[in-house]
This record gives structure tokens, sequence and C-alpha cells, in this order.
């Protein structure tokens, strides 16, 4: 090609040229040469290189499929098996992709809502106060814990629960917690030792129900919530219920292990105060923690157990 003769030159595009055409690099046109997606027709002694009509065509498709984010495979596929049913393919199979990544940010974004929603609501919570609520059934995934296993056991425990499947729900979604007996938080002397780690679940979970006794359902035949919650803890996990019922639950600046002793003798002031009993174990959750702040002076806790009269 270099004895070409001027006039023959014009009707091929310099790479500059093609380039400024289509609004893309003269790197992109580089790019494409080297994975033998589009090359110049040729190359002249100064260096130049030149891109005939057809190539002109070829990235006329090429640019257009790149704009709908098409994979270089499939236009590399596409260029040398042209037909109406070979591009429907593409496009189908490119909006099954989009399809997918629509699902994912519709999750990412209800997630984002639900997280945004508690953090409102922990802003809103009265600190320091014991309070006695009512709530519909709740439903908890507990792994519980083994006396002798060590501060790092336990931690290792824990990441690998509640990071599993954490491309479905993140763990500020899952809000989740530690679990301590009643005895213990009671004890006047709490151990701190937590008897295993929770996450809240949206709904029941089908065949792993552990049915627990409402207060009013407590019979001398029936184990009560309490004898549940002790017999599980020698599973690997169980899915709990926490029944409708009366809830006592206090929101306290500091963390548990620092102010156990001194939240449970308010708590048990107010218990004696409105006739009321524990009726199972003592649930904590973080509301403000390593997530929002470096200081731990900073850090606010949440617990909650079920009440009877």
């Amino acid at each position: 090609m270099n004895n070409i003769s001027k006039k023959q030159y014009e009707n091929y595009f310099t790479a500059g040229e093609l380039a400024s055409m289509f609004g893309i690099s003269k790197q992109s046109l580089l790019y494409y040469d080297k994975i033998h997606l589009l090359s110049p027709d040729f190359i002249s002694e100064n260096g130049y290189r030149h891109y005939s009509i057809t190539q002109y065509l070829d990235l006329e498709i090429i640019v257009n499929l790149r704009s709908l984010d098409i994979p270089i495979n499939d236009i590399q596929d596409y260029l040398n098996n042209r037909s109406r049913e070979k591009l429907d393919e593409i496009f189908r199979k490119k909006d099954r992709v989009c399809a997918d990544i629509i699902r994912e940010n519709e999750r990412i974004r209800g997630s984002i809502s639900v997280i945004t929603d508690k953090l409102n609501e922990d802003r809103k919570e009265l600190r320091n106060q014991v309070f006695i609520r009512s709530y519909p059934p709740r439903y908890l995934k507990i792994n519980p814990l083994a006396e002798k296993d060590s501060g790092k056991d336990r931690i290792v425990l824990f990441a690998r629960a509640s990071h599993k499947n954490l491309h479905n729900r993140s763990l500020l979604e899952k809000q989740q917690g530690w679990v301590i007996t009643q005895e213990d938080f009671f004890s006047g002397h709490c151990s701190n030792i937590s008897t295993g780690f929770f996450f809240f679940l949206n709904g029941p979970v089908k065949n792993h129900h552990l049915e627990t006794a409402g207060p009013e359902q407590n019979t001398s035949d029936k184990p009560t919530v309490h004898e549940n919650q002790a017999e599980a803890r020698s599973k690997k996990y169980y899915i709990l219920t926490l029944p409708e019922s009366l809830y006592c639950e206090m929101t306290f600046d500091g963390t548990f292990y620092e102010k156990a002793d001194e939240i449970s003798r308010k708590i048990q002031q107010q218990l004696e105060k409105y006739k009321l009993k524990p009726a199972g174990d003592v649930f904590v959750l973080p509301v403000t923690n390593h997530w929002f702040t470096q200081n731990q002076q900073d850090y606010v806790t949440k617990l909650f157990f079920q009440v009877t009269s």
C-alpha cells in the first residue's frame, strides 16, 4: 500500500479523523487494533494509520454497541456473524444483565431505606429510662456460644455468622446483638459472658421454628419461654420467636459491660414497681458503636427482654 497514489489516499481516513468523527480517542483505535477488533487498512511510511470506508462502517457498529455497554467479545463475534437474529440475541442477553443489575440496585436501595429508617428511630430514642412496651411477634436467629469459648473464638464465630450472605443483608440492616441470661444480668455481679449472639429476621423461617409460650400459654405441661431458650442453646443455631407480649427495654449511654450492674438495679426497681418479672434471656443491641465513633465513651446501648405479671 506504500505505492498508493495521493488521490487514493483521499478515500481513507487517518486515525485522528476517524476518532474525531465518532468522538472517541485515538488511544481507543489503538486498543481496538491491539485486540484485533478493528485494524487500519494500512500504515504509511510516515507512521500514519489509514482506515477504509468499510472500517468506518465497522467502527460505527462498534461505537454504537459499546454505547450500550455490549461486551467486546460479543461485538467481535457479531462483526464476524452479522444478522438480525444475532443482533436480537445480543440485545436479549444484555437486557437480562440489565434486569439483574436493576434487581440488585433495588435490593441495595431497600437495604439503605431500612438502615436509614432505623438510624432515624435510634436518634429519637429516649435514653437512660426504663420502658414497658408491647410488641408484635419478632424473630431472631441465635447462634449459641459455649462458656469455654475465648474472646477470640467468639469474634471468629460472630464474624463467620454475620458476614455470611452479606450480599443479601448488611450488618446494619440485620441489627446484631448479644444474649445474656436473666440470672446473670440480675445477679448483681454480671459476668458479661454472653451465651450467644443474635440477628433480627424479617419474618418466620419455615422448618426452624422454635415454639415459645406467651404468658397466657404457660401451663404445667408446657415449657416456658425461658426453658425453651435454655434447651435451644445446645444447637448450632436456632430461630427464636419472641411472642406478642410486653417487653422491658432501655437505651442507655455507655457499653453494657461497663453499665450492666447499674442498669440491672435500675430495671429491677421498675419491674418491682409495676409487679412484673423477666421471662427469658436479655438481648443487648449496640445503638452507637465503632460504626459511628472511635470513642467508647460515646457508645450507646439498648437492651430488651420479655416480661410477665
